[in-house]
């Protein structure tokens, strides 16, 4: 397998046997001699970070990686001893950052919310996670304060850059088969998928309004609603991280506007991109001014069952 870091032009082979990206990830924990943890698969141009359950075959060559760090170091010219503005516990004595805004947080729980907002929420800003505050920081304050390394920075800094694209580009959806973004032409519904496409070798086209299959003389109708409970039904089960909420549906409907959302990784805490409400992914209750109504983001709720379409 051929594999380049992202901050390296160098091309370099490593003989693996794996045929899932964890794999690849322990056998090149060996080669580079970085914990696995540490290291992620990557496609910097699409802005995905492929899960470890991932076949290697999915994969583009060279495959890219990005390394990062098992601990984040605080630079001293920002150490606080203010509160940390997520976890709040006044007894936690782990070195703080102070921001732009003037309020503290420790510089992987930074690193956590700045990768949440652009990889979960699909936002091109990172703002303040204190109440009332809701500043922006600018993507070069978080690459220094979460002590970043040269591949992180260049993922996310590219990564913000997409999201800036499709949050102000009508013209974008995702595919309801393998979940990358696809761009119409013109504003017709039909939407070709050039990734399922190119993978399945035969063209994969599907509606803008309701995300089923394209066919002639489509209509949205039951067979959309049917396509969508199939998707809702089949939905892989997974752990939350966070909370650590097991056997949650991997895809929901957003409760306001129906919006199919896949859940990514981490908090539990979702916001719809077409709508922009936000609500717990287990439980499925809606936040009210962006506060969980359940538990915390870090606690457990009930798991809400699979939703069911009307049909």
């Amino acid at each position: 397998m051929d594999f380049s870091t992202l901050s390296s032009d160098t091309v370099k082979h490593l003989n693996v046997e794996g045929q899932t990206v964890e794999e690849i990830k322990s056998s090149l924990s060996k080669s580079l001699k970085v914990p696995s943890e540490c290291i992620e698969i990557v496609n910097k141009g699409r802005g995905i970070i492929y899960e470890d359950t991932s076949s290697v075959q999915d994969l583009p060559r060279p495959v890219e990686v990005m390394i990062g760090k098992d601990e984040r170091i605080v630079p001293l010219q920002f150490l606080t001893t203010d509160l940390d503005m997520i976890e709040k516990d006044p007894c936690d004595k782990a070195p703080r950052v102070k921001m732009s805004c003037g309020h503290a947080i420790k510089p992987d729980l930074l690193f956590g919310h700045m990768k949440n907002s652009l990889m979960r929420d699909v936002k091109d800003e990172i703002s303040c996670y204190t109440d009332g505050c809701l500043k922006q920081w600018s993507i070069a304050e978080i690459i220094q304060k979460a002590d970043m390394t040269k591949d992180e920075a260049l993922f996310y800094k590219y990564k913000r850059s997409l999201n800036f694209i499709f949050r102000n580009d009508n013209t974008t959806s995702f595919c309801p088969n393998c979940s990358q973004f696809c761009q119409r032409q013109g504003t017709g519904k039909i939407v070709r998928c050039i990734f399922c496409t190119a993978k399945e070798k035969k063209v994969f086209d599907f509606c803008w309004d309701c995300k089923s299959t394209w066919r002639a003389g489509h209509t949205c109708g039951r067979e959309a609603l049917e396509k969508m409970q199939k998707i809702l039904n089949e939905a892989t089960r997974k752990t939350l991280e966070y909370s650590q909420i097991a056997n949650v549906p991997s895809k929901r409907l957003c409760p306001n506007c129906k919006t199919l959302i896949e859940h990514a990784e981490k908090c539990k805490q979702m916001q719809c991109p077409s709508c922009k409400i936000s609500f717990c992914f287990s439980c499925l209750k809606v936040c009210v001014n962006d506060i969980l109504q359940c538990t915390g983001f870090n606690q457990k709720c009930h798991v809400s069952p699979i939703q069911k379409v009307s049909i």
